[in-house]
């Protein structure tokens, strides 16, 4: 059983700029559908106000990132992705407990060669 999650659902990214030499770093931008739920899912979206008991709902999200990759040897680089954003979900206050307004990021890194 889940507990207030607020995964990503149909989320798509897109350039927006280049930064740095080489294309090692970009700005990018996403938009998408969020979903926030209480208890086991049930397939597809619940958008708008929640019906009293309702478990789940979604709603429009927004998100902007950085990413880069950074060579530090040779043949051996690391890599870093930066993401911040919101989505507003109508049901979440009757489906989580929470506010309509949800704001979330993530922070990933890793080494490559």
């Amino acid at each position: 059983m889940d507990s207030g999650d607020g995964g990503h659902r149909g989320r798509g990214v897109g350039r927006a700029a280049q930064v740095g030499a080489e294309d090692e770093s970009d700005l990018g931008f996403g938009a998408g559908v969020a979903v926030v739920q209480a208890s086991a899912d049930v397939p597809g979206f619940r958008f708008g106000p929640a019906a009293e008991g309702q478990v789940e709902a979604a709603g429009p999200e927004v998100s902007t990132g950085a990413r880069g990759r950074y060579w530090f040897a040779d043949g051996t680089y690391l890599t870093v992705d930066a993401t911040i954003g919101v989505a507003t979900i109508p049901g979440a206050p009757t489906a989580v407990g929470t506010g309509p307004t949800i704001g979330f990021g993530g922070l990933t890194a890793g080494l490559g060669f």
